[in-house]
Formats: structure tokens, C-alpha cells, sequence
């Protein structure tokens, strides 16, 4: 099962209809208050983060063309500004250039949603990469101490 975040329609810089594996939510931001669906929340947004109702989420986001990576809490997203962006693939990419510090996981090994599956040093942090969905490591294409770019193929998902 892959993970991708759509954006179908803008209507302004406040106002998207975001579809989230086939999920559709409209969604507009006023000020502190965001509306999902017609539901009130409360909001906050920072450069690198997000609060809705208390919870705060840590936000990353790289464009590589017209698809683009949103890392939330340390899990990657696919970001497609129109339909015929869709990844249909189930490769992990590189969120952000750096160098592999461990790889977590092997070839043939079962995964779980959220599982760590690689740590990758960028600008003297640590970058967890995590499953975004339960599946089977199919192949392993990166080594510990090896440089990467941003949107590099870490490994690929059966």
C-alpha cells in the first residue's frame, strides 16, 4: 500500500482539495483556525512545523519537478500537484542529499507502517526514514557511508 498526498484543486493560497490515498479532503485555512471537511480546528503553522488541536507535527518539504517530497514526523510522502503526477512505484526516495548512517533493515524482511528503515545524516542531523506502509523490502540500494542525493532510490518495496 503506497502513501500519496494529491493536491486536485487550488482555489487561492488558503483553500486546497487534497486526496490522501483516495480520501478527499477540503480544506480551508483562516487564520488560526483550519476547516477539514466542514470541522473546526485549531491551527498553527511554522516554517518547519504544524500544530492541529495540540498535536505538533515536524514538516520537511522538497520539490523535485513536478513531484515533490512532505516529510511529517520523520515519514515520507509522495506530493503530486495533479492527477497525472501519481508515483505508482514503491520506491523510497532520499528525502534530502546526506549520507547513510545505518540501514535498519534487510532484503526480504517484512515491514510495518512506521518501521525504521534507514538513517541518514544531512547537515549534521539525524533523518529518520520510515515506512510510510507495511510491505516487504524487495531491494536494498544504498550502503552504510554512502553519499546520496535528494530523490535517490534508498530502496523499493515489493
Amino acid at each position: 500500500m503506497k502513501t500519496n498526498i494529491m493536491i486536485l484543486t487550488l482555489g487561492g493560497i488558503n483553500k486546497m482539495i487534497v486526496e490522501v490515498n483516495g480520501n478527499n479532503y477540503d480544506i480551508v485555512i483562516v487564520g488560526r483556525k483550519a476547516r477539514v471537511n466542514g470541522r473546526e480546528m485549531e491551527i498553527s503553522l511554522d516554517e518547519d512545523h504544524i500544530t492541529l488541536e495540540g498535536k505538533t507535527f515536524h514538516l520537511d518539504y522538497i520539490e523535485e519537478g513536478t513531484i515533490s517530497f512532505l516529510i511529517i514526523n520523520g515519514i515520507s510522502y509522495t506530493v503530486s500537484r495533479s492527477l497525472t503526477d501519481v508515483i505508482e512505484s514503491k520506491e523510497i526516495r532520499a528525502p534530502i542529499g546526506g549520507r547513510v548512517v545505518e540501514v535498519m533493515t534487510e532484503e526480504g524482511q517484512e515491514i510495518k507502517k512506521s518501521d525504521l528503515l534507514i538513517i541518514l545524516e544531512a547537515m549534521k542531523m539525524e533523518n529518520l526514514i520510515r515506512a510510510s506502509s507495511a510491505g516487504r523490502i524487495r531491494q536494498i540500494l544504498v550502503q552504510k557511508g554512502q553519499s546520496v542525493k535528494t530523490g535517490d532510490v534508498l530502496l523499493v518495496l515489493e
